[in-house]
Protein backbone atom coordinates (compact mmCIF):
# COMPACT_ATOMS: atom_id res chain seq x y z
CA UNK A 1 0.00 0.00 0.00
CA UNK A 2 1.19 3.17 -0.91
CA UNK A 3 2.08 5.69 2.16
CA UNK A 4 -0.20 9.03 1.77
CA UNK A 5 1.68 12.52 2.83
CA UNK A 6 0.24 14.90 5.34
CA UNK A 7 -0.12 17.31 2.17
CA UNK A 8 -1.66 14.39 0.08
CA UNK A 9 -4.09 14.45 2.78
CA UNK A 10 -4.65 17.80 3.23
CA UNK A 11 -5.25 18.37 -0.64
CA UNK A 12 -8.10 15.16 -0.37
CA UNK A 13 -9.86 16.95 3.17
CA UNK A 14 -10.24 20.28 0.67
CA UNK A 15 -10.77 17.98 -2.28
CA UNK A 16 -13.99 16.57 -0.12
CA UNK A 17 -14.93 19.88 1.15
CA UNK A 18 -15.44 21.27 -1.89
CA UNK A 19 -17.75 18.78 -3.47
CA UNK A 20 -19.79 18.84 -0.75
CA UNK A 21 -19.88 22.32 -1.05
CA UNK A 22 -20.63 21.74 -4.70
CA UNK A 23 -23.51 18.97 -3.84
CA UNK A 24 -25.38 21.24 -1.33
CA UNK A 25 -25.40 23.97 -3.92
CA UNK A 26 -26.53 21.77 -6.52
CA UNK A 27 -29.11 20.13 -4.89
CA UNK A 28 -30.54 23.89 -3.84
CA UNK A 29 -30.23 24.62 -7.70
CA UNK A 30 -32.08 21.40 -8.56
CA UNK A 31 -35.09 22.18 -6.30
CA UNK A 32 -35.58 25.32 -6.00
CA UNK A 33 -34.45 26.85 -9.22
CA UNK A 34 -31.74 28.93 -7.53
CA UNK A 35 -29.03 29.37 -5.03
CA UNK A 36 -28.86 33.32 -3.76
CA UNK A 37 -25.03 34.09 -4.06
CA UNK A 38 -25.18 35.07 -0.49
CA UNK A 39 -26.27 31.11 0.65
CA UNK A 40 -23.29 30.06 -2.01
CA UNK A 41 -20.79 32.10 -0.47
CA UNK A 42 -21.99 30.71 3.38
CA UNK A 43 -21.76 27.25 2.21
CA UNK A 44 -18.53 27.99 0.42
CA UNK A 45 -17.04 29.15 3.79
CA UNK A 46 -17.91 26.42 5.86
CA UNK A 47 -14.89 23.36 6.46
CA UNK A 48 -17.29 21.29 9.00
CA UNK A 49 -17.71 18.06 6.99
CA UNK A 50 -20.43 16.97 9.55
CA UNK A 51 -22.18 20.83 8.94
CA UNK A 52 -22.01 20.82 5.40
CA UNK A 53 -23.23 17.14 5.53
CA UNK A 54 -26.33 17.70 7.64
CA UNK A 55 -27.08 20.87 5.00
CA UNK A 56 -26.84 18.41 2.24
CA UNK A 57 -29.71 16.64 3.95
CA UNK A 58 -31.23 19.55 4.83
CA UNK A 59 -31.44 20.59 0.91
CA UNK A 60 -32.98 17.26 -0.07
CA UNK A 61 -35.91 17.19 2.33
CA UNK A 62 -36.93 20.93 3.26
CA UNK A 63 -39.50 22.44 1.62
CA UNK A 64 -38.28 25.59 1.05
CA UNK A 65 -35.80 27.91 0.13
CA UNK A 66 -36.40 29.81 2.31
CA UNK A 67 -36.90 27.05 5.47
CA UNK A 68 -33.36 26.04 4.21
CA UNK A 69 -31.88 29.85 4.93
CA UNK A 70 -33.53 28.69 8.09
CA UNK A 71 -31.78 26.22 9.01
CA UNK A 72 -28.25 27.81 7.79
CA UNK A 73 -28.72 31.13 9.82
CA UNK A 74 -28.99 28.73 12.74
CA UNK A 75 -25.54 27.20 11.57
CA UNK A 76 -23.47 30.75 11.18
CA UNK A 77 -24.96 32.02 14.74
Amino acid sequence: MRYVTSIERIGMKKGTLKATREAVVDVLEERFGRAPQSVVEVINGMNDPSLLKSLHRSAVSLGSLEEFEQVLGGCTA
